[in-house]
């Protein structure tokens, strides 16, 4: 890829976009561990996330990458850690944040 396809920097999802894309799914939004239901984004304006990578077996080829978001529980921070991708497509085709 060179200067000129730069991919576009990843969207900020804040939290009430984030649990409309959970609640679509069909995920328990209440936290699993003190039961309440208000949840922060651990993200701004200059942080989207952060990545997982992985180790090839052979450490000679490149290591995959999994963009992740965090969303943490205002009551007793307990970190939930959701896959970044599916988000991003889902809010996309639902820009309203509704499933229909």
């Amino acid at each position: 890829m060179d200067e000129t396809e730069k991919e576009a920097p990843p969207m900020e999802i804040p939290a009430e976009r984030m649990l409309a894309f959970l609640t679509a799914k069909k995920a328990n939004t209440v936290c699993p561990i003190c039961r309440t239901k208000e949840w922060t984004a651990m993200e701004d304006a200059d942080n989207r996330g952060f990545l997982l990578t992985s180790q090839s077996s052979d450490s000679t080829s490149g290591a995959k990458v999994l963009p992740l978001m965090a969303l943490v529980c205002n009551n007793c921070h307990y970190v939930w850690i959701v896959a970044r991708r599916p988000v991003e497509a889902w809010l996309k085709e639902h820009p309203d944040g509704n499933n229909q």
